[in-house]
């Protein structure tokens, strides 16, 4: 496993971070998450640095389609489960230039 500073330039934003992380290692694990929503019985799955990059890239391509492209940070909210959408949302707020608001 490599270090965050591999990864991280003093004053990146977190869209970046996670390029510079799918980049140099796209089979890098980002998260693991059980494959049935009712019990870990049948196992988990791994999440990678490329995968997540692909979701936060599809999702602030929606948010600009539908909104526009963010001018100063105005907040936008998610509604929904914390779970790994929720991170992937927030990310690509950050990259369509909103900031996210999670409930």
């Amino acid at each position: 496993m490599g270090s965050i500073s591999t990864y991280v330039e003093s004053n990146e934003l977190l869209p970046i971070i996670l390029e510079n992380r799918a980049r140099y290692n796209p089979n890098g694990v980002w998260a693991r998450f059980p494959n049935s929503p009712s019990s870990y019985a049948e196992g988990f799955r791994s999440a990678t640095h490329l995968e997540l990059l692909n979701a936060v890239n599809k999702v602030a391509w929606l948010l600009e389609e539908t909104l526009g492209k963010g001018k100063n940070f105005e907040t936008i909210a998610y509604i929904g489960p914390n779970d790994l959408r929720c991170s992937i949302v927030v990310l690509a707020g950050i990259k369509a230039g909103y900031k996210v608001g999670a409930t």
